[in-house]
């Protein structure tokens, strides 16, 4: 083999790897999420459920203005939904909720374990986060 196609085959094949790690190391972090989390904006598979639900949040709320009369503000609620549309995860976003009553956020909390969501491919999971915003004519 010639000096000069040697080093062509070398450098093509040097390439070919190279591209062929950088693709891995770059999708590396994804293998190691299992399952694979795809954060889906509220509108499109979770909203039709809360609406539906609205009704429970806010009697959570009317509940809680008995002892806080005067609530206002946000709860932000992250949630994780399984391949079976059950919610396998809740959480309050203390970083983006503005109304801190803790009753509320626990009732909030409560209703959305109980609802089920249109299912996520199997093997992976859902994400959404909602912000319930609350004043007194709610």
């Amino acid at each position: 083999m010639s000096k000069k196609l040697f080093v062509l085959v070398f450098f093509t094949c040097l390439s070919t790897l190279v591209g062929t790690l950088s693709s891995t190391l770059l999708t590396f972090p994804t293998l190691l999420t299992l399952p694979r989390a795809h954060a889906v904006p509220i509108h499109e598979k979770f909203r039709p459920i809360v609406q539906t639900h609205l009704p429970d949040v806010k009697l959570c709320y009317k509940t809680s203005l008995g002892k806080n009369p005067d609530s206002i503000g946000k709860v932000v609620v992250d949630w994780t939904v399984n391949d079976t549309g059950i919610v396998t995860v809740a959480s309050i976003d203390k970083m983006k909720t503005t109304l801190k009553n803790a009753d509320l956020q626990e009732c909030i909390l409560a209703k959305i374990k109980n609802w089920n969501f249109p299912p996520a491919k199997r093997g992976s999971v859902l994400t959404a986060s909602y912000p319930f915003e609350f004043n007194k004519s709610n």
